[in-house]
């Protein structure tokens, strides 16, 4: 069986899925957004990594393999109980601030630990090497001959516009970092690696006069 880490909106996760179901492969899917999963408890002797994932309990260990595609996990699965951590055995006047940071230390701690033990398995992905820097991999790879795209990091429109034009109208755009990803009550805001198209090419020259 495959467990695979992801949010809930991300698309790549469904694609996936798809092709999942359409060869029957066993698999279940935690989001790291989502409200009806908790982390139950960790026996490690034992490999007894129990989690309560929409109703049922079911131990980690025994999946045979890993996708790690996004966090999967957040501190919330762990269900610490907000009301409880807000109680606070300190008095002092900081003492609600300085109880929730050392429960999230204690939390983000166990979590390294499960993605640690999990990443021991077949594993795609790793909560570890998720914060790479893309233009450090950019320039290591063109330092050892490979192939890349003619890139450039701009700052007005007017960049963008000409470099479009000379590049034959096949120009992909990207975050340095991550995209935006926002969700609000009414609307959703997402940034994704996009391809600039021919007709929107068409109308820049259109505007330029060409």
């Amino acid at each position: 069986m495959i467990l695979i880490l992801s949010n809930q909106a991300d698309d790549d996760t469904n694609n996936v899925i798809k092709w999942l179901t359409k060869y029957k492969k066993e698999f279940i899917r935690i989001n790291a957004d989502e409200d009806n999963i908790h982390f139950m408890y960790f026996n490690i002797d034992d490999e007894q990594l129990v989690f309560d994932i929409r109703g049922k309990k079911i131990n980690l260990f025994d999946f045979k393999s890993v996708w790690y595609r996004r966090q999967g996990f957040s501190f919330k699965t762990l269900n610490q109980g907000q009301k409880l951590i807000e109680k606070t055995i300190f008095f002092d006047g900081n003492s609600t601030s300085y109880t929730q940071e050392c429960v999230k230390k204690e939390g983000n701690k166990l979590l390294n630990f499960i993605f640690y033990k999990l990443e021991q398995k077949k594993c795609l992905g790793s909560r570890f090497r998720t914060d790479l820097n893309k233009l450090q991999v950019l320039d290591t790879a063109k330092k050892y001959g490979l192939s890349t795209p003619e890139s450039i990091i701009v700052t007005t429109k007017v960049q963008v516009l000409n470099f479009l034009l000379e590049n034959q109208e096949t120009v992909i755009t990207k975050a340095i970092h991550e995209g935006i990803y926002r969700l609000t009550k009414n609307n959703g805001f997402f940034s994704y690696t996009a391809y600039i198209s021919n007709p929107y090419c068409q109308i820049v020259k259109i505007k330029k006069g060409k």
